[in-house]
């Protein structure tokens, strides 16, 4: 069991130091073989601009944005789709051969065959508009020296084990191992550690728990 710092507010950290990010589909139904470059060029340029206009709005001027772009493909007659990616435009080159390719690789790797003698139909193109990388720092330094326990108190779980102790996770330090039972206290959560089990506390402060061989 890990328990990273800040456990309680983990989702809400990760939306904040996460990529502000854009995404679009347009349904384009079409063989791929008797693919229309043209109606592909307005899709993306559709989707490209208003992605733009999404993240400039949002605060990242077009300089700094990503653009990823993609495809739901699948064979003709099927019902479900594989998404796929690309790793440039694939208005560049105009090379179906190469969604083909892309295609074919990832529906083998998810379903353990080709039939390649059906022929493949796209569903609709994907593109994804994505800001720059949002620097995270760290929770600073842990203490150097191993936290002592703060006080011991009976636990109502183990009432035949005595008194348990109980830990102030921020005295915790890096490579300090915590035998169970005890409880460590923080000010979002508490962390219980049962008898037979170890807390380790690795050197970005998560606590990781584990049972005793």
């Amino acid at each position: 069991m890990i328990f990273p710092p800040n456990a309680s507010v983990l989702s809400a950290f990760g939306t904040l130091v996460t990529s502000v990010r854009f995404d679009l589909v347009r349904s384009a139904p079409g063989r791929l073989d008797a693919l229309n470059w043209g109606d592909v060029d307005r899709l993306l340029g559709e989707m490209n601009g208003e992605g733009l206009a999404a993240l400039d709005e949002a605060g990242c001027p077009a300089e700094t944005v990503t653009l990823i772009f993609g495809a739901d493909l699948r064979y003709f007659g099927q019902q479900n789709e594989v998404t796929i990616t690309f790793d440039h435009d694939p208005r560049a080159g105009r090379d179906a051969e190469m969604i083909r390719r892309i295609f074919e690789t990832a529906y083998h790797a998810q379903y353990g065959v080709n039939p390649s003698h059906v022929p493949i139909e796209i569903v609709s193109w994907r593109l994804t508009v994505r800001g720059p990388d949002i620097a995270v720092h760290g929770n600073g330094t842990l203490p150097g020296r191993r936290g002592e326990p703060k006080y011991h108190r009976p636990i109502l779980l183990w009432p035949d084990l005595g008194p348990t102790a109980i830990y102030d996770r921020s005295t915790l330090a890096a490579g300090q191992t915590i035998g169970g039972p005890a409880i460590v206290e923080e000010r979002e959560t508490t962390i219980v550690i049962p008898p037979g089990w170890d807390a380790n506390v690795d050197t970005i402060g998560c606590v990781v728990a584990k049972r005793r061989a």
